[in-house]
């Protein structure tokens, strides 16, 4: 039998004799297929971890021979052929990791059942299997950086939870030289310095236990700007309580009562407080017919519709902001946010709303049993459960409480399902499983999740938003898993059809192969969806941004949009009906052509116009952003955009001054992936030809409102833009095209703002924040000479340093063979520069390596000292095989215009905007483009507002906007069509963790205006 060991280097044994793998690309196939362990692995995915992006002309045939060679070193059967791939069959028991996995939870329930010396044994059995960090041999392979990083989390619980165990024993001062090192290593994980302070106060070392956490509690302040949880918060109020309390409280004692202990309570979720990675790859498979079938239904209600038709046979008004519904084919249950209560409509059609006497978060019906979830809010904490409600009279027949000794309370927005035998409820940490007859709670996942959904065979999560985890009913062990490469989350789940169906928050519906591991594709519905379900042959799924519910057959995935209006939340399905309820504050699409006389978009490039006001709108706005678009990271981050546009407009009642505005979403990119210049250019011509349009907020790429500007300039169409960076849009300078602005503008007037700072803003504050660093003498690195981009800021870099007192070396380009990179730097060394501005696009754009070799070999000649200070253009790539903890480019710091942290970064206006749009998406996930995006509007809409109405008057006041303590802070526009205010963010690559995404905030930079234009003039 083949066994593999993973948790160190990569080591494979036949019947406990070592294999010799050869270095290189064999060792790294047996990685790749083991990442997929026992499923098939596609060759185009193969293909795709050993060569990359860029693979050979040959790498199908090098594909076969290194199968070959390995079938010989490891036995023919060891790599079975399957339609279109490869699989490696790993049997129980042949894989170190999952024995590492396996005695974790183990430990975990011996721990939870207050048995820590078994758990201790077991624990140190788990740790025994780790020779070193996983796959440390293939740390170059960028593939495997993900699962080694997985693994390496599950190492660092084994140590954790066998510290955990050891102070359950009482032996504080035996933990403490293992968790002095595991907090060495994690200075910020919070779990680690709450059981490592717990010790410390056990062994009578107070003082030392209060001095880590103001230690702690400094560093996250400095590096995320973030103050402990409230976890690490309450321990450190026990321990100063006093000496005497520290001893005898059983949150450091180790001991209690039923359930896990205190202890585990009160330390466990801990984990590194870094902000999470922003972009996301989104595929969007299909896109069906526009809505059909107008309904026009009033907010806070019930709507039943005809599922073949789409038509509205039935409305009923239930209580405020009704949310999940429910029915059994002839009664309806909802229930409602607002309220706190439940209605129940029966075949009377009387609405009854009742309060079950808690405030219900989840409902759900099942086999005759109604089920809610509740939050009380008491004076002493939050009390959660579950109770069983009558289904006629609506009374709590049974209930149970979560939020005992033990239990965290997580459950206070739960996802709640149902079958024959149990009721489950997820939040953020745990599942629970109850017995539908006893209300006993008969089994608990120390694992959460965001949604799930249950048959009497099968139950399904969703963890961390994106990945599909298939529990065993009974015991809610781990089964099958599916990742989901998405952004916008799913939050709801339905099982139907064969299929498992997840609803993504960015418009689209996952299809999941419930036997096919690893199998999933996405349909697009339209620009959100909330709640899935599955009945009358077809899932169902609500999109409350475009006010339509979807159906889709999972036959042939076509998908049918039936209107609604206002904005729809929950679904069912039953009777012959699809339910669906309805809150307020959505649109009411209008009907295509005209309505009242306003001309609108057309549906083939745009989505129903939005409105939502009183009366009837008399001007059009549209946003043109790039939604349809295949492979890109650009459709979940528009999507946001859209979804934060429509609220500004919402929060406005849909008014600018004495004029009611509606909204349409166009979209400027196409199937083949991206915006592309053509629909750019045939969405301007669209635009000017419609005359009840007056503004566009967009684009989100320069490149099209380089397509779109001349047109909407000559047809007097204002345009404000939430993203463009391109200098030549508004100004001369470094790497502007020839001419340009001004044949950008062709009447000679400006009709185009941004409401975001330009590139040559990003160069100025990245020139102030190494003067602020003490940097004096800056050499300029450039790793391509043709790239515009590069070009632009190293050139107003070096325009704008000598201003403040900085010289600058360079730009250049260094040599790229090692010897020269290396005299290169040592000659660096020798002009006395104490910092380095790398301007361009990172290693990961265009093909080359050369920044990644640079700061590799200025860190081994300058080590730590020199400060490394980069463009946004690295945010997207730094490094691929070389990006390891404790690489060099760890500290470095990145500009880069993006809201990833708003307390930090945004005034109160704008962490309001950021606070109560957050309420309105599932998962409280704010995109980082949202409040650029939302600023936007409010400036078009000032626009409109000091406007006579025409298109004329609306360009004519644009410049005249004056924003004052808005999201953005309070600022105006220069002549040119740019902000006379930016706040540039500089974020900081972590030491120990350089991997691309949402760095920490180190600092905001204020750059006053625009002033580089008299540079190249």
């Amino acid at each position: 039998m083949l066994r593999f060991n993973v948790l160190g280097r990569l080591e494979v044994e036949a019947d406990g004799v070592p294999i010799v793998l050869p270095a290189g690309k064999q060792r790294a196939l047996v990685a790749a297929l083991l990442i997929d362990a026992d499923r098939a692995v596609s060759s185009d995915r193969l293909i795709e971890r050993l060569w990359g992006e860029r693979p050979p002309a040959t790498a199908t045939k090098n594909l076969q021979v290194l199968v070959s060679q390995l079938r010989k070193a490891l036995g023919e059967a060891a790599i079975e052929t399957v339609t279109g791939g490869y699989r490696l069959p790993v049997t129980d028991g042949s894989l170190d990791s999952d024995a590492l996995q396996r005695l974790l939870e183990q430990g975990r329930e011996q721990l939870a059942h207050e048995r820590p010396t078994d758990a201790l044994g077991t624990l140190g059995r788990a740790l025994s299997l780790v020779r070193g960090r996983p796959f440390e041999d293939l740390a170059y392979e960028e593939f495997i950086r993900d699962e080694a990083e997985r693994l390496q989390e599950l190492v660092t619980a084994a140590r954790e939870e066998r510290m955990e165990a050891l102070l359950a024993q009482d032996r504080p001062a035996e933990a403490l030289g293992e968790l002095r090192a595991l907090a060495d290593e994690h200075p910020m994980r919070e779990r680690t310095v709450a059981l490592l302070a717990a010790a410390l106060a056990r062994s009578g070392r107070r003082a030392e236990a209060l001095e880590l956490y103001d230690r702690t509690r400094l560093l996250l302040a400095e590096q995320v700007g973030v103050e402990p949880g409230e976890r690490l918060r309450r321990l450190h109020a026990t321990i100063l309580a006093s000496e005497e309390q520290v001893k005898e409280d059983a949150s450091l004692a180790g001991t209690g009562g039923r359930g896990r202990r205190p202890l585990a309570a009160l330390l466990a979720g801990g984990g590194l407080l870094a902000a999470a990675a922003v972009i996301a790859f989104v595929i969007l498979l299909s896109r069906g017919s526009s809505a059909a079938g107008l309904a026009l239904i009033g907010p806070n209600s019930v709507a039943s519709v005809d599922p073949a038709t789409g038509r509205l046979t039935a409305q009923y008004a239930v209580g405020g902001t009704p949310t999940s519904i429910a029915t059994d084919g002839a009664t309806i249950w909802v229930l409602n946010a607002d309220d706190a209560t439940i209605s129940r409509i029966d075949q009377s059609g009387v609405p009854i709303s009742r309060s079950p006497g808690h405030t219900p978060t989840g409902l759900t019906y099942a086999d005759g049993a109604l089920w809610i979830t509740y939050a009380d809010h008491l004076s002493d904490g939050v009390q959660i459960g579950v109770a069983r409600l009558d289904p006629t009279t609506l009374r709590i027949v049974a209930q149970a409480a979560i939020s005992k000794a033990g239990y965290p309370t997580d459950v206070v927005t739960a996802s709640l399902a149902a079958n024959s035998r149990a009721v489950y409820a997820i939040g953020p940490n745990h599942v629970y499983r109850f017995d539908v007859r006893t209300l006993r709670l008969t089994a608990t996942a120390k694992s959460g999740g965001d949604a799930i959904t249950a048959t009497d065979h099968s139950v399904w999560v969703v963890r961390r938003g994106s990945r599909v985890v298939r529990l065993d009913p009974t015991t809610l062990a781990p089964g099958s898993s599916t990742h989901i490469t998405t952004l916008g989350g799913l939050f709801h789940l339905a099982v139907g059809g064969g299929s498992v169906w997840g609803a993504d928050n960015s418009g689209l519906v996952w299809r999941i192969d419930p036997v096919s591991t690893g199998s999933a594709h996405s349909i697009d519905v339209g620009l959100s969806a909330g709640d899935v379900a599955y009945g009358g042959g077809a899932v169902w799924v609500t999109s409350s941004v475009d006010g339509i519910v979807a159906r889709i057959d999972p036959r042939t995935e076509r998908v049918r949009r039936f209107a609604i209006g206002n904005a729809p939340q929950g679904v069912a399905v039953g009777g012959g009906r699809v339910l669906v309820s309805v809150a307020g504050g959505g649109g009411r699409p209008i009907a295509s052509g005209s309505a009242a006389g306003l001309s609108v978009l057309p549906s083939s490039t745009c989505g129903a116009p939005i409105y939502g006001g009183s009366g009837r709108p008399d001007l059009l706005i549209a946003s043109d952003l790039p939604l349809l678009t295949y492979d890109s990271p650009d459709s979940p981050v528009t999507r946001a955009m859209v979804q934060a546009i429509e609220f500004t407009l919402r929060k406005h009642d849909f008014r600018a001054g004495r004029f009611r505005v509606a909204y349409q979403a166009c979209d400027d990119s196409t199937a083949q992936g991206g915006w592309d210049p053509g629909k750019c250019a045939a969405n301007a011509k669209s635009y000017a030809a419609t005359p009840s349009l007056v503004g566009v907020v967009g684009t989100l790429n320069s490149g099209c409102a380089e397509q779109e500007i001349p047109t909407l300039n000559r047809a007097s169409v204002a345009m404000v833009s939430p993203t463009n960076s391109y200098i030549g849009l508004t100004k001369k300078g470094a790497g502007v095209s020839p001419g340009q602005p001004a044949s950008l503008y062709p009447t000679g007037v400006r009709n185009y703002l941004r409401a975001y700072p330009a590139d040559d803003q990003q160069a100025v504050a990245d020139a102030l924040l190494l003067h602020r660093l003490g940097a004096r003498r800056i050499y300029v690195f450039m790793s391509q000479r043709d790239e515009s981009y590069g070009q632009m800021m190293a050139q107003t870099f070096a325009a704008v340093a000598p201003k403040i007192g900085l010289h600058v070396i360079g730009p250049a380009i260094p040599p790229g063979s090692p010897n020269g990179l290396r005299a290169f730097v040592r000659g660096l060394k020798a002009q006395r520069v104490d910092a380095v501005f790398m301007a361009g696009l990172g290693p990961n754009v265009g093909g080359t390596q050369l920044p990644s070799q640079f700061v590799i070999a200025l860190r081994r000649e300058f080590g730590r000292s020199v400060p490394i200070v980069a463009s946004d253009g690295f945010l997207s790539g730094f490094g691929t095989a070389d990006t390891s903890p404790g690489h060099p480019l760890a500290e470095t710091y990145i500009s880069g215009a993006y809201v990833t942290d708003p307390a930090r970064q945004l005034l109160p206006a704008g962490r309001a905007f950021v606070r109560d749009f957050s309420a309105t998406q599932p998962g409280r996930v704010v995109n980082t483009f949202t409040p650029y995006a939302a600023q936007a509007t409010e400036v078009l809409l000032a626009a409109i507002a000091k406007s006579d109405g025409t298109r004329r008057s609306v360009v004519a006041n644009l410049l005249r906007v004056k924003i004052t303590n808005g999201i953005l802070g309070s600022f105006g526009f220069d002549p040119q069509g740019d902000m006379t205010a930016n706040a540039m963010p500089i974020f900081r690559v972590p030491a120990g963790a350089p991997t691309p995404g949402a760095y920490p905030v180190y600092t905001v930079i204020e750059v006053p205006g625009s002033y580089t234009e008299s540079l190249f003039r």
